[in-house]
């Protein structure tokens, strides 16, 4: 869980909308919640989770009614409307992340964690021994009957699935929506890149590692290496004139994709003279500040127990 001893200054100032100055204007005015209009309120609720991600680093999705028991106050401060001060010493809630089910040595763990932390968001990690069978035990069953990781709790909503997951927390915890844009276009593109990583990056690697795991090949078969490589081709493709693999800007696309090559390439290269934008793409996401937290770190768990498999 968080660290509940957070250093934070007293106040925090943020920006208001523009249509916060409907409020009748007094010199200095206290206001509690209740005694907003609907639009400030909902408006409020917003600001409240930006305050929230700046001051502690994550959000619990507070409601109107929580804040309203919380007993928040606003400090309005006229003639300057564009800010407004929360003062934290009255404000109270449970800081509660949510939980993620994980394993780091999973590539589709491993995309979570670079997005989360991408986002500012502080999750609850509980790790799942794959080894020992966890996966399978009743009780995670109940909540992911395909016994895949990771696995979200977020307070009592259950979602697996990494794309699924990325899309979730971007959309909920995000601040901005750069990481998964609104726009239809390039989120259409991001789209097929997540579709494109579940349906052929991903399949194509578990094909050469399914098989070291679960049957002790001490091999992998050139066909299987070829047609990794194939997918290569593909990515060098979506890379001609972008720096990231869905555009211009970072995305969940790419958090989704290094996080699947990243173990697999050091067994079926990326070849620089051929594929010299993925190579550089790579280079560059290895860039990220939280890049070896998030996901070397797992990488280099994956590959040495791979290589420990093979001959």
């Amino acid at each position: 869980m968080p660290d509940t001893n957070v250093n934070v200054s007293d106040r925090v100032t943020l920006q208001l909308p523009p249509f916060w100055s409907e409020q009748p204007k007094k010199a200095k005015q206290l206001l509690k919640f209740e005694e907003l209009s609907d639009r400030q309120q909902a408006s409020f609720c917003d600001i409240f989770e930006a305050w929230k991600r700046k001051a502690f680093g994550f959000t619990i999705s507070p409601t109107s009614e929580s804040i309203r028991c919380a007993g928040t106050y606003i400090l309005y401060s006229i003639p300057n409307e564009s800010e407004i001060k929360f003062v934290r010493d009255s404000v109270h809630f449970n800081k509660m992340a949510p939980k993620l089910y994980y394993n780091e040595v999973s590539p589709p763990v491993r995309s979570v964690l670079l997005t989360a932390k991408a986002i500012g968001l502080e999750l609850d990690l509980e790790q799942i021994n794959l080894f020992a069978g966890e996966h399978l035990k009743p009780e995670y069953l109940k909540i992911n009957p395909q016994h895949t990781v990771p696995t979200l709790d977020d307070d009592g909503y259950y979602l697996w699935d990494s794309h699924a997951i990325n899309k979730y927390i971007c959309e909920k915890y995000g601040q901005n929506d750069s990481l998964y844009p609104k726009d239809l276009h390039k989120r259409g593109t991001v789209d097929q890149r997540l579709f494109f990583n579940a349906g052929i990056i991903q399949p194509r690697v578990g094909a050469i590692v399914g098989p070291i795991i679960r049957q002790g090949a001490t091999s992998i078969p050139k066909e299987n290496a070829d047609n990794l490589a194939a997918a290569y081709d593909f990515l060098e493709t979506f890379l001609e004139g972008h720096e990231y693999i869905a555009g211009d800007s970072l995305t969940i696309a790419d958090m989704s994709i290094i996080a699947s090559l990243s173990g697999i390439v050091h067994f079926v290269p990326v070849a620089q003279n051929k594929h010299p934008k993925l190579s550089k793409w790579m280079n560059k996401m290895q860039q990220l500040p939280y890049y070896v937290e998030a996901n070397q770190v797992g990488t280099d768990k994956l590959v040495g127990f791979l290589q420990s498999k093979l001959a």
